[in-house]
């Protein structure tokens, strides 16, 4: 087996791996700050989405959820035995999660901010306030999807740019 065979299979599998978890950082973080990152007068966030689910899920959706669909397709473009041209849109892919990764953070962190966790008694904060509050919360944790996205964006064009290059002459065939 050539060495540049090999190292493009390392390559792929260290892309593949940073894909998932780009992925899988986002939705712990997301799911972590949803459950437990606003304290208020009923207790932990998890109790708040608990009671209001649909309101919770209708407002995390906009803001997490593209950047959940980037990530997820950029984990599908490394299945299996990738193309050039799907390793290309990985890559794409990646680059797309690097800048969406801090952007939906900042949103989240504006609309928390100037919107969803502004409550005019905090001690007589409802359910469906302190719901929508977990789910601005939670959009602020996609921010850590960052470090998969920018480690896959590295993997990738490693790898394409490995891809490109003519296979290097041994000596030892001649």
């Amino acid at each position: 087996m050539k060495p540049d065979a090999d190292s493009a299979r390392v390559g792929l599998r260290n892309l593949r791996r940073a894909a998932f978890a780009c992925l899988l950082l986002t939705v712990v973080m997301v799911g972590q700050c949803s459950a437990f990152g606003v304290q208020g007068p009923r207790g932990p966030s998890y109790v708040a989405v608990a009671a209001e689910p649909a309101l919770f899920l209708s407002t995390v959706a906009p803001l997490v959820g593209p950047l959940f669909l980037i990530e997820l397709a950029l984990v599908a473009l490394t299945l299996g035995k990738p193309s050039v041209r799907e390793l290309k849109s990985a890559r794409v892919a990646a680059v797309i999660a690097t800048i969406g990764a801090p952007v939906t953070s900042y949103v989240g962190f504006v609309l928390s901010i100037s919107h969803l966790c502004r409550v005019a008694d905090p001690g007589r904060q409802t359910a469906a306030e302190a719901a929508s509050c977990a789910a601005g919360t939670a959009s602020m944790a996609s921010g850590f999807g960052f470090i998969g996205a920018a480690i896959a964006l590295g993997f990738a064009t490693a790898l394409l740019r490995r891809l490109s290059l003519p296979p290097s002459p041994n000596i030892h065939d001649q």
